[in-house]
């Protein structure tokens, strides 16, 4: 599994060089949380959401999120995958398209 920070960002960190969108193909966003969910970073879509929006997520995915800290979610803007990290308490959601790209995944880089 990757740290936290390693999933922070679409860009490649500095540490291990990973890109989000080659661990998860077609990411258009995302969002960190603290651990009293307060937007910590926010990239592509995450950073025009509502805070509504992204409760009501959370409240769907509150059993699953909390039983194996990973959890998946469909709704209006595609599928989101989360994840909260034991450690620190911080969750990380990740929005994705509903389809790959006609370009593919390297459409990102």
């Amino acid at each position: 599994m990757f740290a936290q920070k390693d999933i922070a960002s679409p860009e490649a960190n500095e540490v291990t060089g990973v890109k989000l969108h080659e661990i998860i193909p077609r990411v258009k966003g995302t969002v960190i949380l603290d651990d009293k969910l307060n937007v910590v970073k926010a990239s592509g879509i995450g950073k025009g959401l509502k805070k509504t929006h992204i409760q009501d997520v959370l409240h769907a995915c509150h059993d699953e999120l909390g039983r194996v800290g990973y959890s998946v979610y469909s709704d209006t803007l595609g599928p989101i995958h989360l994840w909260l990290n034991p450690m620190d308490r911080q969750t990380t959601l990740v929005f994705t398209a509903k389809q790959a790209p006609a370009s593919g995944p390297n459409q990102y880089e």
